[in-house]
């Protein structure tokens, strides 16, 4: 039955964490027990959840035993004798009395049952270790569960300080490993001639540059440090320092496509990532921009400027010149486009097959055989600054597991 223009949209779902390498929430739909990612959700963060159904809800009795029963032994008494005598005689006239509720209640090991406190085998879960927990008119008594481990979130714990600026990295305690990244990242900026030095002209206004630094996971012990420098584009005037900006990426739907056609055809598949790709991108515009003082080197440039020759990270335009760089390539490789995806390009000649996904950096390489891969990369090699990944595990957010032999 489809739904109605102003039926409810939302759907009641499970967070189970966030998605890698893009933005999102992974999120588990109790109904068909199936992973999704989306970004348009709202936490229910004062409203207890439960992730059964009500009616598969098990009902659990909690039974805690009886400290009185075990550490104090009673010695009947003639006293106690007329209690019991005068107990079982009101008994039977039918008057209810705490004693006989207590006996009632009363199990021959000691311990004692409300019936009344039953609760959810989720609710029993939320008590925490070392809590008392009242049951009835007895005094409080203390969980025999035992405590649970603790554990740290990975979202907030980290053993380094990410800086803000230039001046706070070269400070730090980590300042060897964050000017190491800062000359990578200038080297790179020569190394594919992103900038002339220049004097300003008149009438123009030079763009802003700030650092960026991030760390990433890596099989060491530390964590790979970067830094990146990027323009502020904010300060960019459309019609001086920008035209057209739109840029596109692969969508889901054709990814999807791609790995039937893998499992279809036998075809290999490899991830490709691209180093400072949007260095490579070739700018229509003049732009003028405020080196970092790290980049000054020689007594001449201290009064000098960047005059922009190539894209560079966070110019507006910078996605679209980097997309049409990549696209001139592989057309000249002899690769076609699709018409119906323009991140999709493929190639066929004779047995030769070769399929390629872009998302920005990002690349999805499907060949026949390795040594086709082999040689297509080297072409690219003579372009770009490619970094083989060996065969696709995670893209976009998405575990890829391939079982050749079974042909999924």
């Amino acid at each position: 039955e489809k739904r109605k223009k102003w039926d409810p949209k939302s759907k009641k779902m499970i967070f189970t964490g966030y998605g890698e390498g893009v933005k999102g929430y992974r999120l588990i739909n109790p109904e068909n027990e199936q992973l999704i990612l989306s970004r348009d959700v709202e936490f229910l963060e004062t409203k207890q959840q439960s992730h059964d159904e009500p009616e598969r809800k098990r009902k659990t009795t909690v039974i805690l035993p009886d400290p009185s029963a075990t550490e104090v032994e009673e010695i009947p008494t003639e006293d106690d004798d007329s209690d019991i005598s005068s107990n079982s005689s009101s008994s039977e006239s039918g008057t209810e009395t705490s004693s006989t509720n207590s006996n009632s209640d009363e199990d021959s090991d000691g311990t004692i049952v409300d019936p009344d406190e039953t609760v959810t085998e989720t609710d029993v879960s939320m008590y925490e270790p070392d809590t008392e927990i009242e049951t009835g008119d007895g005094p409080p008594r203390r969980s025999n569960r035992p405590p649970k481990p603790r554990t740290l979130n990975h979202l907030s714990y980290s053993a380094v300080e990410i800086p803000q600026s230039a001046r706070d990295a070269l400070q730090g305690a980590q300042a060897e490993q964050w000017k190491e990244a800062i000359a990578s990242e200038l080297t790179s900026f020569k190394k594919n001639e992103t900038f002339e030095w220049a004097d300003l002209p008149d009438g123009r206004k030079p763009l802003k540059m700030k650092w960026v630094f991030k760390t990433k996971p890596s099989n060491d012990k530390l964590p790979k440090f970067k830094a990146r420098l990027v323009v502020k584009g904010c300060q960019q005037k459309e019609g001086i320092d920008y035209r057209d900006t739109f840029s596109p990426v692969i969508r889901y739907a054709s990814l999807r496509y791609l790995f039937a056609l893998a499992v279809k055809e036998n075809l290999q598949i490899h991830h490709l990532d691209v180093a400072t790709a949007y260095l490579h991108g070739i700018l229509d515009e003049e732009i003028y921009v405020i080196p970092p003082e790290e980049a000054r080197e020689k007594p001449e440039q201290k009064n000098k400027i960047w005059k922009l020759k190539k894209s560079i990270y966070g110019l507006k335009q910078s996605g679209r010149c980097w997309y049409k760089r990549i696209h001139e390539v592989l057309i000249k490789l002899g690769l076609e486009q699709t018409k119906a995806e323009p991140c999709l390009y493929h190639k066929r000649e004779n047995t030769v097959k070769i399929v390629i996904g872009i998302f920005v950096d990002d690349i999805l390489l499907l060949t026949d055989s390795t040594k086709t891969k082999t040689k297509l990369m080297n072409e690219l090699h003579k372009h770009f600054e490619l970094k083989d990944l060996g065969k696709a595990k995670n893209f976009l957010g998405m575990q890829i597991i391939r079982n050749e032999r079974e042909g999924t």
